[in-house]
């Protein structure tokens, strides 16, 4: 039943995105053309110097038009992305909320998670261009891509890093997603605590991107929390109980085929 409420919980979302992504792009773009036409053009002086108050005056002709659009696609994204997960899982496993199987997927989730997630950034930026949401004597796109690009590269190297040193604590794997060790609740909870912050930071990060033209960037997000979760879940998890038999618990496999 558990899996069945999670396949119906994607089709949801991906139905909720697609109504949102059609609702905007039967939405026109600005609600006056003539007046926004002005401003596109007039957007810079001679000296190339942005026109006073262009952004505030452009941003008011804005209709919903792109946050539809953007919200609906990665709606979609995520209810994709949640899917692939759950049936990447039972595959390996028989379980949807597990733990990868082996350590190394570790660090492939989170290779792959922040390749994505840097893909969908760096959209983000032609988004703006394309869109004429920023002046033509804007700053070229170049510095905000140099800055993601080196962003992300130091995010791979932490992760790299920190993940080498965490895996030395992990038990056993498979385990159950949202494992807690009662036996141990002391360092259970500290490092639950910790992992929790960032958490945190990647659900607001999430966030931010479904609503924004950075949404191609969310099954990347997505890939990051589960990393996240399943770290603490392998950090937490009892060395002396793993692997398959940790999953006992969770569901008998047949509920899941």
């Amino acid at each position: 039943m558990a899996l069945l409420t999670v396949y119906r919980f994607c089709a949801t979302l991906a139905l909720a995105g697609a109504a949102l992504f059609c609702w905007g792009l039967l939405t026109k773009t600005n609600s006056d053309y003539g007046a926004a036409y002005e401003l596109l053009i007039t957007d810079c002086d001679e000296m190339g110097r942005v026109a006073p108050h262009w952004h505030e005056r452009i941003a008011a002709l804005r209709t919903v038009r792109w946050p539809l659009m953007d919200s609906g696609g990665g709606l979609m994204l995520l209810a994709a992305t949640l899917f692939g997960l759950v049936r990447w899982n039972i595959g390996m496993t028989g379980h949807w909320c597990v733990t990868p199987l082996k350590r190394w997927y570790f660090f492939a989730v989170g290779i792959v998670g922040l390749g994505l997630g840097w893909f969908g950034e760096v959209a983000a930026i032609w988004q703006l261009v394309d869109r004429h949401m920023v002046p033509s004597c804007a700053d070229s796109p170049g510095i905000p891509l140099i800055g993601i690009t080196a962003a992300f590269l130091l995010f791979l190297f932490v992760g790299l890093v920190g993940g080498l040193l965490l895996m030395r604590g992990f038990a056993p794997l498979p385990l159950p997603l949202l494992a807690w060790d009662g036996t141990r609740p002391t360092r259970t909870l500290v490092i639950t605590l910790c992992l929790t912050l960032v958490f945190v930071l990647f659900v607001l990060t999430l966030a931010d991107a479904l609503r924004s033209e950075s949404s191609l960037a969310v099954p990347g997000y997505v890939l990051l929390l589960y990393l996240v979760e399943a770290t603490r879940s392998a950090l937490v998890g009892k060395k002396d109980v793993g692997g398959i038999a940790s999953l006992d618990h969770v569901a008998d496999k047949s509920d899941v085929s």
